[in-house]
Parts: C-alpha cells; structure tokens; sequence
C-alpha cells in the first residue's frame, strides 16, 4: 500500500505518528502500520473498509480510553469512532496494552473526508504522572506539618498550593481549581511589596510582621518565614507563618508603657540588639528617631564593642546587671558616658533585654575635678596614724594613707582613686580577707552596706591573718562618709580568753550551715543538735537507728579513728519521717571542755542526687539527640577550639577528620583543610580562602554554600552560643545542587527529608509488595529490590505480618529472618503503619538489623552461665572446706595411731592391720585434701612438674582398673614440654579422675574400648595441651553444658557422686588453665586441658630439712585443744628422743613458758580463750625470741582470718590431719632454721 513518507518512515515504531485516511464515503483510502501494527499486506485488505472494520482492530490494542477501561461491545465501537471522527471536539487520550500513551484527534480533507491522527504522548504522560506523584508526596508532608504553608505566585499573588493549617487559620477553604489570591489578606497591600524589596535585598526573610485578615474580616499579626522558589514552573514566594497577634498585642502594650516613661529605657533582642521597643527619651538619647519605620541595633551604639560582650557574659550568667558605666555613640557620632542597669527577661518564649540607660557624662566631669582636690588632702591625710579612708557621695574612693593600705593587705591593689567602697568589700571578701563572710559574701555584703546607712562606729571584725580591727564610719558635709581603722587584737585575744568554751560552740554552729549534732565519745550523749538536725533527723536518741544501713555507721567512725575527719560521706539515713534519702556527712574530732567529741554535719542530698541522674539522662539524650542528626554538626567553645561532633560531621569532612578531636583550634581547621585540598574553590588561592572564610565565621546566622573537592556541595551556617562559642551545622545539598530547581521542587522537599535520614524507611503497595521507595539506609540492607517480598527467607512471615496490619492498622517490632541482597540471613524487627497513598493501600515501615543485638544477648547468657558455674562451685567449696575442717582432728588421730602401730607394732598380724588401718585412713586424708583443694582458689603448694610425670603416677594409681577391664590404655607424651607451675597432687587427682571417668565409661561398652592420652606443648600460646580420649558412648548432647556443674551425676545413686569434674574444671581454673570436652553420641569423649608453662625458676629446698639433724634431745611445747592430737605429737615426738610437754590452750602454754624454756613450740590455730594467733602477739612482746621457733599445726587454712595470720606470721605449719612423716619434717625444718 502506498503512503506518504513524510507521514511515516519505514518501520514500526511507537514514536511514529500513525492515521487513517477516509474518502467522503468513509471508505479508508490509506494507513500505516504505527496506527494498525499490521503489515503492508494487511493494510492492502482494509482499503475501502469503513471506521467500524478498520478501527476495530486498533480498538483491540487499546485498554484504557479518557480514564474509562476500553470495552470491545459494538456500542462503545460505534462511540469510539463518533468521538474520534467528530471534528473540533476534545482530543482523546488512550493508553495501549503495551503501556504506550496514544492522543487522538481528527481532521477534514480538502477534497472531503477526514483523516484520524494518533500520535504518541508515552513520555509526556509518564511525566505528567510522576509530577503528580510528587505532588501528591509533598502534599502529604505539608498537610501534615503543623505550621501553615503558602506556596503563591510573585507576580499576580495567585495561590498555587495552600496547606491545610493555612485554610484554617484565614478560615476558609482552597479550591486548587478556583484561583485565589494571597494579596486580599494583607491588611496593607503595600506589605506585599515590601516582602519582595526585602527578599530582594537579603534573599530570604525570617520572622517578618505582617498584619493579616482572615475571610471573616478579623485582623491579626502572623510571622513570616519566606523564600522563593518555583512551582510548576512558575516563580512563588513560599512562606511558613505562625500566629503572633498576642505577641504583637504585648509589645503594643509595652510600647504605650514605654511611651509615658520619662527615662531611657528599651527592650531589645539578645542576638542581634534589635531594638523592640523604646521609651522616647530612649530614641532621644541616642540621637534616633523616635517610631522610625528602620530597625535600630544597640549594638551599633557601643564605643568599645567589649563593652557589649561583657555585658551579655554577665547577663548569661546572672541575669542582670547594675551599674554598668561605659561609653557609647549616638546616631551623629558623638559620645557620652552612662551607666547602665540591665534585666535578661522571657517574652513570648524568647530571651530579651531591658534596659534602663542614665547619662553621666557631667558627673564624670565632677568626678575629674574632685580627683585634683583629692591629691592636697593626701598628704595630710598621710600623717594620720589610724587608717584612714575617704569615699565621695557615689561611695567611690577619694584618698587613703598608707596604714589604710596595711590593714587591707588583701585589696591593696586595688585601692586606687575611684574605686567603689562596696568593690573594696566585695574583693576582700570574696579573698578571704573576712573569715565571717567565706560562704556568704553577698550577706556579708548586705550587711556591711547597712552598717555604712547608718553610719555605725566601732565596727569589729577579723582579718584572715587573725588580726583584729575597730571600723568607724562618719558622714560628711558633701554626702561621703570617712573610714577610720585602729588595730584591737590584743584586746580582742583577751576577751577571747575569757569567752573561749562559748565560742568554740558558736564556731562550731557558724561553720555548719546544714544540720549539724555535736555528740560524746565517751558517753554517746548528744550535747548539741541544731534545729535544722532536728528538723532533717528528728529527735531520737537511738543513733543506730538513723542509718539505713547499720554498717555505715560503722565504717564512718572507723575511718574518724582513722583519720580524725570525714568529709563529704554519701549514705542512706532515716529522716524524721521516717523515710530514707540520700545525704551527705562530714565529722572530725574536736576537744570540747576537755572531752573528744564528734562535730558532724547532714545535708540532704535528696534534690542534688535527682539532678545528677537527670543531667546524667539529659547529657546522654543531647548526645544521641546530636549523634542522630542527619546533619554535620560541630560546637567551639568561647576559645575557638573544638568540643565535640557527630560522626556525620567527621564524614563531611573526611580528608582531615584524623584531626577533629576535642581541643582543634578552629584556624587550624580551616588550614589543614584548605592545604589538604578538601575545598575546591581554595586550591590555588589557599591564604585568600582562610581569611575569607575567618571572616566568614564571624558572621553568625549567615548561610554559606561551598564545594569541595570531590565534587559534593554543602550548606553552611555558623550560630553563636551563649557562652561565646558558636555552632557549625553543615548539610549535603549536592543533590539540591545537581537538580533544575523549576522542575524538582517538589520531589527535591521529599528528598532532602527522607534521603537524609539515617533510620530505614520504606513505602511499599500493601498486597504485592512493590517497592514504591526506600531510603537508603534500607536499600544498604535490603539492595534495590522491586518486592519487599525478597526480604523474607520465609514468605509464611509476611503473611502473618500483613494479618497483623490488615487488623491493627499498625505492626510494633515484628520479628523476622530476613535476606539480604547477597543471599545472607539474617533476624530483623519491622514495624510499619498502614495508610492511603493516591486511592492505595501503602505500608510505611522501618527495619532494624537485630544481629547486634542478639550477639549481645547470646554473650550476655554465656555469661551468666560462666557466673552461675563459679557460684555453684564456690559453694561447693565453702561446703567441702567446712567438712574436711571437721574431719582433720579425728583422721589425724587414726592416721597418727596407724602409723605408731606398725612402727612400734612386733606382731607381724598386727603390723598387717595397722597397715591397712593406716591405708584407709591416709585414703581418708587424701579425699579431705582433695576437699580443701576444691575449697582454695589456688593450689596448696606449688613447683615446677613434668606434666608426663604427673599423668604417668596419676596411670600407676587409676591405670590398673583399665587393664584389669580389657581397656587399651595408650601413650603419646611429647619429650619437649615445659616445666609447668603447680602442685603435683591436685593436678593427678585431675589425670586420676579423667582416667576412672574413660573407664567407667567404657566398662559398659560392648565395642572397641580404648583411652589415649597426648601431650604436646603448643608454642604460639607457650602452654602444654593435654587430651584424655574414650572410645565409649559418648555424652548426650542436652547434658554436655552441665557436666563440670557440682553434685550433676548421670551415674547410679551410690555409684558417682557428681563431684568428680567440678573438682577437675576448679583445679584446673586454679593453675591458670582450662578444660573443655568435645563428644559425639556414639564416638566416645575427649577432654582437652590447657596450661600455661612456668616461667619460675627451680629452687633448691635448705638442705637438712628432710633428714633429722643432730641435735639431740629436743625439749618441745605442744599446745592443742583436741587432747587425742596433742597425745599423738607427743609419742610420735617422744619416739624421736624429745621431751615433750602438752598445753591444752593459750593461756595454759603462757604459764608453762614462764616456769621452763623450751626448743620449740608447736601449736594449734584455733582453740577456745586464747587461741594460736593470740598467742604468737603476746610472744611477740614478751618472748620475741621464741617467735622464730613456733610452728603451727592447724586444721583450718581456708578461713579469711586464718589465711591471713599465716600469711602475715611467716611461720611453717602443718595442714591436719598429721602423718608422722610430715611432724618430723616440720620439726626438722624448725632445727635448720634455728
């Protein structure tokens, strides 16, 4: 078929304008394929069809029709074709099923008939939607916002956006669709003017008063916030207003108060110095005009612009100031003295200033005439010999002589002409020149000032060097007064004499401002309680009975016996309510008329401690406050260095943020960054760039933009603090930047919002999860998915989560195994809001990576269950210790006996029994020592072993039980290990419990049975592994955590007793080591231990002390409450030759020692009345040299005391129960040492 190709080009393509020509018959003379998407042989068949046949077909590839779904009946055919064909009317817009967007219109041939065009709009529409759905996200944020918002076009005033809060507050409704306009609220039409002049000029406007009307008529004053920007492609003004018609209503009525004021006074802002108001002798004063239209700024009349900062530091910090003389400037440039009085006061939630201003130029000039007259009287005044002072009717110094300059050593350098007599009290007070007024100089002040109104004589008072002088004031003829000082210390020391118990109780109560209570020592009586003791403690007598915890007490008056004074105690009393609360104590010991008391102070802490914890939780919340904002932020102190940032901050600035640490000078930190090429605009120019932005910073409140050199853009703004610092705040508007500012407002709004935020936030359809936006925050998690159903390892999770939200309407903390981008899993809580977005149901939702968390919770259980092992076993220990302390007498008398009989035994059978007497006793001892073992935190005696040595006895002993059962015992024991560091005993009852637990375990399988023992030194780690290995059934895997915990047993009752390897894992802890174990069901146990190597060199043992010496007959002291033990020593060491002689206590030794001498001395710890320890005190000082010949022999060495005598004697003693072997050794030790 033929065609026009400037119509179409060869081709099918969607951008190509397809038509239908129709003859004057409506017979179809000609189309191209972009119309039908046919070929041309199919286009060929369809000329000389009509509308309804031809047509029918592009029907087909359509699916919506102005807004309306496209229907395939022949009566919407016959109305598609009627719409289309009709020339003049509305062109139709279709969408096609390929998502294309056609615009059809119809046009008449000269010769007759029509022709039908349909050309592709796809992009323009695409364009037009995402427009839309701009502005639809940023009407939901406006309409949300709680301030009213204008968006109005500059030049005509038409209202293009109005925000809800907006309609309300002119009290009425807007009508996107009917134009309205802003200019008819403004009660002055100029008003609106003058806002562009102003924008004109500074760019944006803050806080602008503009009077209002509301639809109704009624006027008010808003505040207005106002920029431009573009709308739709229009130029608005964009304003944020609030409703300050009672601000404006107080202000007017503080201008009419000022008005009638007949002296300069005026109220200005804290920053800036915009005057509000002023009374018109205020305007007079500085040469303004009174009411002018142009702000006026006080700081602009100040002389020495320190002036003003000093003032503002003190009114920080006081809130008022009087009495503030400085020079200043009027509008014309002459200046002028005045004294000043200024208030810091709130109005309307902003901190102003008023002020009252007094012109004192003349008085100045009096004061420059009286100084002249002032020098004659000097010298005369010289001569005078008391101290002599004379102050003007302003109270300010005239002259003083030099003995005036004496007596006041302390404010001498400032005793000058013109000095205020209050300042000279103010100084010596404040320098302790005044003892009575440290601690309350402005009462001190206060006072003295009324003294001087009533022109009071023979003022005493003390000096800080203890000197004491008499004041006089007298009033003069021109309204000064005249000081006169005469020394009175040594009249004053003689009255003191006289009044010395009387005054050392009112020094007691002077000193103490708080509660205080003067109590005995001796008697416990209190001798004096104030009344705000009384008041605070109430008037019991029963001092226990204040603390809430009676060991307070206790340590209070150990640490006054100590160090004679307390100071600032916290603790818990009772008040006389009975209630508790925090307080703090301060005591000392004072002599009172020759008795020790306690001088004690009570302040209730009560307030102060609920002000620590709220700063405590104001200062965290300010610091994740800040940590939090999606802004850089830096504060500098009054000094210009650094106080702290946000790690956004450090981001921003990443080329130097090695050098923002607290204390940076801020000039250090414009260089390094400039010389490190972190601003573009500096490299190449870097001195230039430092001292414009030095300036810069200067100039607080003023926004900056600059560009670094990695190409991002930031917005700058530097705020000044209260207390001379200033606040940097920076943001990235790079992006703002990149995007043409008439096109992107509003999705520019919603990006700086949300692309900004820190947190994961998600917009998403609430049935198919398409992702409609994510945050980037979310996407560093989740990656860029189009489904938030990706997000779920498990599909079923969502579907509970959308059962929850379709119920609730909102899901709190939905946990979840989630799946990031890469596959990974990983738990997350998801809490989201369910609400309607453009006709839909949308899920907004926040997601939190809970691996973190749960890391944190999985350590803190391991924790605690390390926690409840080490509790178990120290009570394990404290049990046993009690039990073995119990059995030491008795097993040390059968053990004793045993060992006696079979010495001195002749019969071969009884020499048999005594044997196995002593064998089962000396098991017995074994097993107490094992106890005590478990008991000590640490071994009982230590030295360098062989390891292999200690597994290969622990096999002699426990070793024939294995072979006896047919199991295979094995050894691979390394010949390179170290010496380890412990005691030889614990460590094989360890290998000895290992080897009978493999055992017992494999004595009931039928299978291979075997135990192998390895050792190997680990050189990386400087420790020797052992492994004890079993082929047996293993242990279970619910009861593997449990086996090292005491009294847990599997075995049957009477068979284990559950104590076994909760005495391997305490021993093994105690050397510095670990055990862990590793088991499968079904392929035997292995225990693994790890000790560290010795680093202590061998010792040599004195030589001798093992073998008797020569000595001979020994004369013996042995001191025992058990009668059965000291009978035992005793024959065991009258077998050896030696006298012995026995004690049953103390007391009893004392009395022998001093009718007899002996050799040495052997005695028990612990005895009733005087007990061993007692005993070695009352040597020390009456027999000291028997000190070095007195061992011990004691049942009890776990006690905290005991542990602590034996450590601090450094006497050797014998753990009972007693071998005869080892009594020997120790008495040998003794002969060797003697």
């Amino acid at each position: 078929m033929k065609h026009d190709s400037a119509i179409e080009s060869p081709g099918v393509n969607a951008d190509i304008t397809g038509f239908a020509i129709f003859d004057e018959n409506d017979r179809l003379l000609e189309a191209n394929e972009a119309l039908l998407d046919l070929g041309e042989a199919e286009l060929a068949k369809l000329v000389g069809k009509t509308p309804q046949s031809v047509l029918k077909i592009f029907l087909n590839r359509l699916v919506v029709i102005d807004g309306e779904p496209a229907k395939r009946s022949r009566a919407f055919l016959k109305s598609f074709i009627e719409r289309w064909s009709s020339f003049g009317s509305a062109p139709i817009e279709a969408q096609t099923n390929k998502g294309n967007w056609k615009l059809l219109t119809s046009h008449p041939r000269p010769g007759g008939g029509k022709a039908l065009i349909c050309v592709n709009m796809t992009k323009f529409k695409q364009a037009q939607l995402t427009l839309h759905e701009n502005e639809e996200i940023f009407r939901c944020i406006t309409e949300s916002h709680p301030l009213p918002v204008w968006m109005a076009d500059e030049e005509t005033g038409e209202i293009l956006y109005e925000s809800i809060e907006a309609s309300k507050l002119l009290g009425r409704d807007w009508d996107e669709h009917t134009p309205q306009f802003i200019a008819g609220h403004y009660v002055d039409p100029k008003a609106r003017e003058e806002v562009r002049a102003l924008l004109d000029e500074h760019g944006i406007l803050k806080d602008h008063l503009v009077r209002f009307q509301k639809a109704d008529g009624t006027k008010f004053w808003i505040s207005a916030n106002v920029r431009r920007g573009m709308f739709r492609g229009r130029k608005a003004l964009i304003s944020g207003i609030v409703d300050v018609t009672a601000r404006k209503e107080r202000e007017d009525q503080l201008r009419l108060m000022l008005e009638a004021h007949p002296l300069p006074v005026s109220v200005n802002e804290v920053e800036t110095g915009r005057v509000i108001v002023e009374s018109p002798a205020s305007a007079q004063l500085f040469g303004r005009e009174y009411e002018s239209k142009s702000d006026a700024f006080t700081a602009d009349h100040y002389v020495n612009p320190e002036d003003r900062k000093q003032l503002l530091k003190r009114l920080r910090k006081d809130r008022f100031v009087d009495g503030y003389e400085a020079m200043w400037r009027r509008t014309d440039g002459s200046q002028f003295w005045a004294r000043v009085n200024l208030r810091l006061l709130e109005l309307d939630g902003r901190d102003v200033i008023l002020s009252g201003v007094v012109d004192v130029t003349e008085q100045k000039q009096r004061e420059d005439e009286l100084s002249r007259a002032r020098e004659l009287l000097a010298d005369a005044i010289e001569s005078i010999s008391e101290g002599f002072a004379l102050y003007d009717e302003d109270a300010r110094l005239v002259v003083c002589n030099s003995t005036y300059m004496e007596m006041n050593k302390v404010a001498a350098d400032i005793l000058k002409p013109g000095v205020r007599w209050e300042q000279v009290l103010r100084v010596s007070a404040v320098r302790g020149e005044y003892p009575q007024a440290v601690g309350r100089e402005e009462e001190w002040l206060a006072e003295r000032q009324q003294n001087r109104a009533e022109f009071s004589s023979n003022h005493e008072f003390q000096h800080q060097d203890g000197r004491w002088y008499s004041v006089s004031l007298h009033e003069t003829r021109l309204g000064g007064f005249v000081v006169t000082r005469t020394d009175i210390t040594e009249r004053m020391q003689n009255e003191a004499a006289r009044r010395e118990g009387e005054e050392i109780v009112r020094q007691v109560v002077d000193a103490c401002p708080a509660a205080l209570e003067m109590r005995s020592v001796a008697s416990g009586d209190f001798l004096y309680r104030s009344p705000a003791a009384v008041e605070l403690l109430g008037a019991r007598n029963d001092l226990v009975a204040t603390y809430v915890d009676p060991q307070d007490q206790l340590d209070l008056h150990k640490q006054l016996r100590t160090e004679r004074e307390v100071f600032d105690r916290r603790m818990q009393l009772i008040n006389a309510e009975g209630k508790p609360f925090w307080a703090s104590v301060s005591a000392r010991y004072i002599e009172f008329r020759g008795d020790l008391v306690i001088v004690s102070t009570i302040s209730d802490l009560t307030e102060r401690v609920e002000i620590e914890q709220g700063f405590k939780r104001a200062s965290e919340l300010l610091t994740d406050a800040i940590e939090s904002l999606a802004e850089g932020f830096a504060l500098f102190g009054a000094d210009n260095k650094l106080i702290m940032c946000n790690a956004r901050y450090k981001q921003m600035n990443h080329l130097i943020s090695d050098l923002l640490k607290p204390g940076l000078e801020w000039n250090e930190f414009l260089e390094a960054g400039a010389w490190r090429g972190q601003y573009k605009d500096a490299i190449g120019r870097e001195e230039d760039w430092i001292n414009d932005r030095k300036n810069r910073v200067q100039r607080h409140d003023e926004a900056y933009e600059y560009q670094q050199a990695d190409g991002r853009w930031y917005s700058g703004l530097s705020s000044p603090t209260r207390e001379g610092g200033f606040v940097l705040t920076r943001v990235d508007v790079t992006r703002r930047k990149e995007m043409e500012a008439a096109q992107r407002e509003a999705d520019h709004l919603v990006q700086q919002v949300l692309e900004a935020c820190p947190v994961m936030i998600m917009m998403n359809e609430l049935e198919n999860g398409d992702v409609i936006y994510s945050s980037p925050a979310t996407r560093s998690l989740f990656g860029e998915p189009d489904s938030v159903r990706s997000f779920y390892a498990d599909i079923k999770d969502r579907e509970r989560y959308l059962e929850q939200m379709k119920a609730n309407g909102f899901v709190d903390d939905f946990v979840y195994q989630a799946k990031g981008p890469d596959g990974n899993l990983f738990w997350a809580a998801v809490s989201g809001r369910l609400m309607e977005y453009q006709g839909r149901q949308v899920i907004v939702s926040h997601t939190q990576d809970l691996t973190d968390r749960l890391t944190i919770e999985a350590e803190l259980e391991r924790q605690r269950d390390i926690v409840h092992q080490s509790e178990k076993l120290s009570a394990l220990g404290e049990l046993l210790a009690g039990v073995a302390h119990e059995l030491n007498n008795p097993l040390s008398v059968v053990v004793g006996q045993a060992m006696l009989l079979k010495e001195t035994a002749n019969d071969n059978d009884v020499v048999v029994r005594a044997d196995k007497i002593g064998s089962a006793a000396d098991r017995c001892a074994r097993i107490v020592k094992t106890f005590l073992a478990m008991a000590r935190q640490q071994p009982h005696r230590t030295e360098n072993i062989n390891i292999n040595d200690v597994f290969e006895s622990a096999l002699e002993v426990a070793g024939y039980a294995a072979r006896a059962s047919d199991i295979d015992v094995s050894l691979r024991l390394a010949s390179n290990l170290p010496a380890i560091w412990g005691d030889p005993d614990q460590l094989g009852q360890v290998f000895s419990n290992l080897l009978i637990n493999a055992q017992q375990a494999l004595s009931d399988s039928d299978g291979r049975r075997k135990i192998k023992i390895v050792t190997r030194y680990d050189r990386k780690q400087n420790s020797v592994i052992v492994k004890v290995a079993d082929t047996g059934p293993g242990i279970p895997e619910n009861i593997r955590s449990r086996i090292f915990e005491p009294f847990f047993t599997t075995k049957e009752i009477g068979t284990g007793t559950g104590i076994g390897l909760a005495f391997c894992h305490r021993i093994i802890e105690t050397h510095g080591g670990a055990i862990r174990v590793e088991s499968r069901p079904g392929q035997g146990t292995s225990f693994f231990i790890r000790l560290p190597a010795s680093s202590t060199p061998d010792t040599c043992a004195p030589a001798g002390v093992h073998e008797q010496t020569g000595k001979g007959r020994l004369s013996i002291l042995v001191i025992d409450d058990e009668p059965d033990v000291a009978e035992l020593v005793s024959e065991v060491l009258n077998n050896d030759g030696h006298a012995v002689t026995c004690a049953n206590n103390g007391t009893e030794a004392l009395q022998l020692i001093s009718k007899q001498p002996f050799d040495f001395i052997l005695s028990d710890l612990n005895m009733p009345g005087l007990d061993g320890a007692s005993l070695f005190d009352r040597l020390a000082v009456h027999h000291p040299e028997l000190l070095d010949r007195m061992a011990f022999v004691t049942g009890d060495t776990m006690s905290p005391k005991a542990r602590s005598f034996l450590d601090g004697a450094g006497r050797p003693y014998l753990e009972k129960p007693i071998r005869p072997a080892e009594l020997r050794q120790l008495v040998a030790q003794l002969m060797v040492v003697d």
